[in-house]
C-alpha cells in the first residue's frame, strides 16, 4: 500500500510504502508545479523524464495513482 506523506514544504510529498507494518520513504516525489501536481524520481533522472511524460495531475493522490498504473508498483 503507497500514502503520501507531506514534506517539508507546501504541496510537496514523498511516496512512502507500507512495510513490515511501518512506513518506508521511496525515491519518489510529488511536487507541486504551475500546470497541477508532477511526479519525479529523487535518485534517477531518466525515471523522473519518464513519468514527467505522464503530465500533470489534479492533486497527489492522482499522481501516485498513475505511478502504479504506469509501473504495476514501486519502481
Amino acid at each position: 500500500m503507497l500514502y503520501i506523506a507531506r514534506g517539508i514544504e507546501d504541496d510537496h510529498y514523498w511516496v512512502v510504502e507500507e512495510f513490515d507494518g511501518g512506513l518506508v520513504e521511496t525515491p519518489w516525489r510529488i511536487e507541486r508545479e504551475f500546470d497541477g501536481y508532477r511526479l519525479s524520481h529523487a535518485d534517477d533522472q531518466d525515471a523522473t523524464h519518464e513519468v514527467y511524460a505522464l503530465g500533470s495531475f489534479s492533486a497527489p493522490e492522482t499522481a501516485v495513482e498513475a505511478l502504479l498504473h504506469h509501473f504495476g508498483g514501486i519502481n
